[in-house]
């Protein structure tokens, strides 16, 4: 008589995040690290081989985001409604246009 044992594996994954008093998280399950400026607004985001940093005016308006992944640097700056990108040393261009009925994307130089 031949004996067949089944096994089973059990994997229990613990989803561990970090909160400061806000209740904002300063760190995720990867590591993930997060600050948050004065108005609780997030500051930054490092972990692994990305960094995002993002400012904002007086009134907590998004006006840039600074993102570096795997050695490549982007830039995103929000003006009135319209997001520019930049990627590298290259000329910002125009990606996005907000509108009172949603938004257009700039998809190869042509807004739809």
């Amino acid at each position: 008589m031949v004996n067949h044992s089944s096994y089973i594996i059990i994997w229990i994954f613990f989803e561990i995040n970090i909160y400061d008093n806000n209740g904002n998280a300063t760190q995720d399950r990867t590591g993930m690290l997060f600050t948050y400026n004065q108005p609780n607004l997030p500051k930054t985001a490092i972990g692994g081989d990305l960094s995002i940093s993002y400012r904002y005016d007086a009134l907590g308006t998004k006006l840039k985001k600074h993102a570096t992944v795997g050695g490549i640097v982007t830039e995103q700056d929000y003006i009135g409604g319209i997001e520019y990108s930049k990627v590298g040393s290259a000329a910002s261009a125009i990606e996005r246009i907000a509108t009172q009925e949603g938004f257009l994307l700039n998809i190869d130089v042509t807004y739809s």
